[in-house]
C-alpha cells in the first residue's frame, strides 16, 4: 500500500525557487500514481503544525519538504516528537539544502520525488538543543554571527550568502572564551566558534564536523581556537572540504552529549535558524528519532 504524501511547500524558500517547482513536483507525483496534497506554509512555525497534524492522521504518511533547511528544521520539530509517526523526505527547493547532503538525498527534483514515493527508509538521529530538535547542526560564535548576518542578504541564499557573511563578520568579530565539556572531555579557550553536528554539513556546504553521521547515536563537536583575521580568512576555505581536520587550533570530540559555556552572549544557529541561547547550553542526541526516505540503498545512504 502506497503511503500518502503531504508536500509542505515554503513559497519563500530559495528566493521563490520552491514555489516555482510546485507544478513540476505535482506533475511527477501524478506520474508516479501517488496520493498527495501540496500545502503552503503561511508563517514561521506553520510547517511544524502541518507536519504534526498529518503525522497524527497518517502514521506512515510522508512529509516531503519542498523548501530549505529552515523548513526541514520546523518539520523535524513535529516528527521528532511523534514517536515514529510520519516519514521525512526532501524535495530540494532552498538555498542551502544541507539536509539533502546529510543523507545523500537526490539533488534533482525527479529523483527526489521518486525517493519520496518509494525510496529506501532509514531511521536517523536528531540533536537536541535548548528544547528544540536539529537535523544538521548548531553553530555558536563566528558561525552563528555569520548566519545571522546572512539573513540580511535578500538576493543571496545558501553558500554564497554564508561566505559573504563570514568574510564580513571576520572583520569585526572578537573571539569569546568558550568551554566545551562532554563525557571524558573538557576544553576551555579563546575560540572562534563551536560547531555541534548531527550531520557533516551546514551553511550551504561548510563541513565543520566532516565526520559526523546522523545514524551513529553520537554528536560531533568542533572547537576552533582564536587566530588573527588574516589567518582566519586564509583558513575559511578549508572548512568547505573538511581540510581543517588537521589544523592545530581545531579540536574535535564525539559523544552523546555536550555542554557549552561562553563568557558573553553570542549568536547561534540551529540548522540555519538564528538563536540567542542562554549559557551554559546543553546538547544531546536522540538516537533513531526520525524516519527518512532517500533513493540511496540503505547501506550507502550516509557519507563515509
Amino acid at each position: 500500500m502506497k503511503s500518502p504524501i503531504r508536500v509542505v511547500l515554503n513559497p519563500a524558500a530559495g528566493n521563490g525557487r520552491a514555489r516555482g517547482e510546485a507544478a513540476a513536483v505535482a506533475r511527477r507525483l501524478r506520474e508516479r500514481g501517488a496520493e498527495f496534497e501540496i500545502v503552503r506554509t503561511l508563517a514561521p512555525g506553520h510547517a511544524t503544525e502541518l507536519a504534526r497534524d498529518f503525522a497524527a492522521a497518517e502514521a506512515d504518511g510522508v512529509v516531503a519538504v519542498l523548501g530549505g533547511d529552515g523548513t526541514v528544521h520546523e518539520v523535524v520539530q513535529a516528527l521528532g516528537a511523534s514517536a515514529g509517526r510520519g516519514v521525512l523526505a526532501f524535495l530540494p527547493g532552498g538555498g542551502g539544502n544541507d539536509a539533502c547532503r546529510t543523507i545523500g538525498s537526490p539533488k534533482d527534483l525527479d529523483g527526489a520525488v521518486d525517493a519520496a514515493c518509494g525510496g529506501a527508509e532509514k531511521r536517523l538521529d536528531l540533536g537536541l538543543f535548548a528544547g528544540e530538535f536539529f537535523f544538521n547542526g548548531v553553530g555558536v560564535g563566528l558561525d552563528g554571527a555569520a548566519a545571522a548576518r546572512s539573513k540580511a542578504f535578500t538576493r543571496l541564499r545558501g553558500l554564497p550568502a554564508y561566505l559573504l557573511a563570514a568574510v564580513a563578520t571576520i572583520a569585526t568579530f572578537e573571539a569569546p572564551v568558550l568551554r566545551l565539556e562532554g563525557a571524558g572531555f573538557r576544553r576551555e579557550e579563546k575560540a572562534l566558534l563551536c560547531a555541534i553536528g548531527n550531520g557533516p554539513s551546514c551553511g550551504g556546504g561548510f563541513l565543520l564536523t566532516p565526520d559526523a553521521r546522523p545514524d551513529d547515536g553520537l554528536l560531533d563537536a568542533c572547537l576552533f581556537g582564536a587566530m588573527g583575521r588574516l589567518e582566519t580568512l586564509a583558513n575559511l576555505p578549508k572548512a568547505l572540504t573538511g581540510g581543517h581536520r588537521n589544523h592545530p587550533k581545531a579540536t574535535f570530540a564525539r559523544g552523546p552529549s555536550f555542554t557549552l559555556s561562553a563568557d558573553r552572549p553570542l549568536y547561534a544557529h540551529a540548522d540555519g535558524e538564528i538563536r540567542r541561547p542562554e549559557f551554559p547550553a546543553a546538547f544531546s542526541v536522540v538516537p533513531g528519532a526520525i524516519r527518512v526516505r532517500t533513493s540511496a540503498p540503505a547501506a550507502s545512504v550516509l557519507p563515509g
